[in-house]
């Protein structure tokens, strides 16, 4: 299982784990229809995130209040972790089930494991957004610590403030992030940045 789209799994919708093994197939079953639908758009790693998030989002959010119900949760107490479990089944319901998922994965793969990227999230108001070669927020949390951001790659909610990212200053802000080494045009290297992976406004 590729598992950076397990991650935006995880980012665009956390639910809690199945309860009842109907609910996994009839998900994977439609995400593959949606990922076998799809599949012409998917030219790059990036491609593939996009439609892997949508496919699923589209095919288990009916869902999200029984899987919440049958864990005793409300909706507003469903953590990642939930999410992470639900992301891992789907996967592997896929990889045994769903063909054009193990071949756009065989594709555009990159190989590289979650376990080996440094992630993390912080809470906080955005308190300046800088534009350049790439979207730079910074967020001060509440004991004052300022933590910046890159925004260089689609994320859950991204649409929202692609077209205006300095809407973004001021806000209440949940975001999570992944270390990536990037190349920076006037170092004329690569730096290693936090990169936004979601963003939730408060």
């Amino acid at each position: 299982m590729k598992k950076s789209l397990i991650a935006i799994i995880v980012i665009a919708f956390t639910v809690p784990a199945f309860s009842q093994k109907s609910y996994l197939d009839k998900v994977a079953d439609s995400t593959c229809k949606c990922m076998e639908a799809g599949k012409n758009t998917v030219k790059s790693e990036s491609d593939l995130d996009k439609l892997g998030e949508r496919c699923i989002m589209k095919s288990a959010l009916p869902f999200i209040d029984s899987f919440a119900k049958e864990e005793g949760l409300k909706v507003d107490e469903i953590d990642s972790e939930f999410g992470n479990k639900v992301g891992q089944k789907i996967g592997m319901k896929l990889l045994t089930s769903c063909p054009i998922f193990v071949e756009l994965m065989s594709s555009f793969s990159s190989g590289t494991d979650d376990e080996e990227i440094v992630t993390g999230k912080v809470t906080g108001t955005v308190t300046d957004v800088a534009i350049s070669d790439h979207v730079y927020l910074a967020i001060k949390e509440p004991n004052g610590k300022i933590t910046k951001l890159t925004w260089i790659e689609y994320f859950p909610g991204a649409d929202d403030y692609k077209a205006s990212p300095a809407r973004l200053k001021g806000k209440q802000v949940e975001a999570e992030w992944k270390q990536m080494d990037i190349y920076n045009v006037s170092k004329k290297d690569f730096v290693e940045v936090k990169v936004v992976r979601g963003l939730r406004v408060k």
